[in-house]
This record gives structure tokens, C-alpha cells and sequence, in this order.
């Protein structure tokens, strides 16, 4: 179950980055954007209905196991991981901040493009 979820993280990330290709193809750091922005996901090892599960758990303020908590901060873990390894402030931003509002540091615009090509 866990590879299969894998494969569908991956696969969110090349259609977003897709989508983000087809309209501003030479954004290059908006597309990257777009494919790196569940990063913070490839090490959480639960199927689809735990994720289900831990943001149900989450909304209602109900304590979270090691891993659903891992799941619940992908954003913030994602955006760690791709700072150290010298990702561009757009990338880094995205994936720490998704679906949020942009930091102050990110222009709207480019945040709103992020956000309706990341829509399932």
C-alpha cells in the first residue's frame, strides 16, 4: 500500500509541474515548484485512508501517533529538506507553506498559479 501511495505523490507532483509547464513553460523555478512541493511526503509510510485518518484526527484536535504528525508537517519537513539541499526560495517556500497564504517574501500571483495547479 505504501509504494502505491508513493507512485501517487509522484505523480502529483510531474502533473502539477505539468500543468504549471503548459502555462508559464519558461518559469522554470514555478515549475519546480510544482514538483517538488509533497517532498516533505516521500518518507511518511501511511496508506491513503491513514492520511484520511490523520487529517480527520488533526481537524478535530484529537492527538496525533509519530507518523500521522510526520504526514500532518510534510509541508514543513519538505521545505527543510529542500533548503539544505540549496532549493530556490520559491520551492522551499511552496513546499513549507502550502496551502497557505504565501510569505510575505513570494509574489501572489506565483503562489496563486501554485495553488490552482495543485488542485486535487
Amino acid at each position: 500500500m505504501f509504494w502505491a501511495q508513493q507512485r501517487a505523490d509522484q505523480r502529483h507532483g510531474l502533473v502539477t509541474a505539468r500543468k504549471l509547464a503548459a502555462h508559464a513553460p519558461d518559469d522554470l523555478e514555478l515549475i519546480r515548484a510544482g514538483l517538488l512541493h509533497d517532498v516533505g511526503k516521500s518518507g511518511v509510510r501511511i496508506s491513503a485512508v491513514g492520511r484520511s485518518v490523520a487529517t480527520l484526527a488533526d481537524l478535530a484536535g484529537l492527538p496525533l501517533s509519530a507518523r500521522y504528525r510526520k504526514y500532518r508537517d510534510h509541508g514543513p519537513i519538505g521545505g527543510a529538506a529542500l533548503a539544505d539541499l540549496g532549493a530556490e526560495p520559491l520551492t522551499v517556500a511552496f513546499a513549507s507553506h502550502h496551502p497557505g497564504a504565501p510569505p510575505a517574501s513570494v509574489d501572489a500571483t506565483r503562489w496563486q498559479l501554485l495553488l490552482e495547479a495543485d488542485d486535487d
